[in-house]
């Protein structure tokens, strides 16, 4: 967040939300479609309410980078890709 009265940019400390969500897996010709190879682990997520603006999800043990942010009605879906280390 860039603060006007300091002059630069301020980081803020992470907040972990939690929220029930549906995962599914997605399939190999929508890894493709979206992220152009199919060596990608990627995961669509669903949750009732508005979206978070959120860069990250932790799902159990794995992280995924939020690549994609889709608000329809009061339901939130998520594209997001495995971040492997």
């Amino acid at each position: 967040m860039y603060d006007p009265d300091e002059g630069k940019y301020i980081t803020t400390e992470p907040v972990t939300i939690d929220k029930p969500c549906h995962v599914h897996d997605l399939s190999t010709e929508k890894v493709v479609q979206i992220y152009g190879k199919s060596d990608v682990s990627a995961v669509s997520i669903h949750h009732q309410g508005n979206a978070v603006n959120a860069e990250k999800a932790k799902i159990k043990d794995k992280t995924y980078l939020i690549t994609k942010t889709i608000n329809l009605r009061n339901k939130a879906s998520y594209i997001a890709s495995e971040v492997t280390t």
